[in-house]
């Protein structure tokens, strides 16, 4: 099973994950939180231009800091704006696949309409691959712990409805499953659905946890876990950086 480190844009500037990059063949790339779309855009062509030209990016793309209402969707005072949401996802597609090397989109939470935009109009030029968010007591105890509030939010879905995962078979067959330990259970149903290939995506909460445990009971969780979603079929796991620092 293939290790794909996680990284946050503005963390490739940051000493600490060159060695990750020289030493994985892949990477997850997220964009995090920018105040202005175009502030994304730049960053985007200065920061890719210095990585291993051999290198597989993977790039989660998203527009929800461009909006403060919804989910990868852009609303103005009359509700959810299809126009606009359209042509943001125009010109940052414009700029990753004309002006980088990324074909592998990791896309989460969007809307049907959008979906069927970047599909028809990108799906045989990009490798599609769906983050598959489920609703899990993880995110809450967390969020306590680190005194943050936490609202569910609509696109996280009941890991046992998997007729949600399987509409979006229409777009891709590569599945990212997340978070990584709650969705083991329901991976084995996944795998006896043919051509699906999963992965899973490893939280921060997940991996705060495993530190923890290496450091305070030197148990080497990360071993005991990786063999075991080897043994279920699992292809990657997407997993923070900060863990393989």
């Amino acid at each position: 099973m293939e290790f794909v480190p996680i990284i946050y844009l503005n963390q490739l500037s940051n000493n600490n994950y060159e060695k990750i990059i020289s030493t994985y063949d892949s990477i997850m790339l997220i964009e995090g939180k920018c105040n202005e779309l175009t502030d994304q855009i730049v960053h985007i062509e200065q920061w890719l231009e210095e990585l291993p030209k051999d290198l597989t990016i993977f790039y989660d793309l998203c527009i929800c800091s461009s909006n403060v209402d919804g989910h990868c969707r852009i609303y103005d005072t009359n509700g959810y704006n299809k126009e606009e949401t359209m042509k943001v996802f125009s010109k940052k597609l414009e700029v990753l696949l004309k002006k980088t090397r990324i074909r592998s989109l990791v896309l989460s939470d969007m809307n049907k309409d959008t979906l069927d935009y970047i599909y028809k109009n990108y799906g045989s030029v990009i490798d599609i691959w769906y983050e598959f968010k489920t609703k899990s007591q993880l995110y809450n105890v967390f969020r306590s712990m680190m005194q943050l509030p936490f609202i569910q939010k609509e696109y996280h879905v009941d890991g046992s409805d998997l007729d949600v995962l399987y509409r979006i078979t229409e777009y891709t067959h590569n599945i990212i499953l997340k978070p990584c330990l709650t969705t083991i259970d329901i991976s084995q149903s996944l795998f006896q659905e043919k051509g699906l290939y999963t992965s899973a995506f490893m939280t921060s909460a997940e991996a705060i946890m495993i530190q923890y445990l290496n450091k305070e009971y030197h148990i080497d969780f990360l071993s005991e876990l990786t063999s075991e979603l080897c043994r279920i079929g699992y292809n990657k796991l997407f997993i923070p950086g900060e863990l393989l620092i």
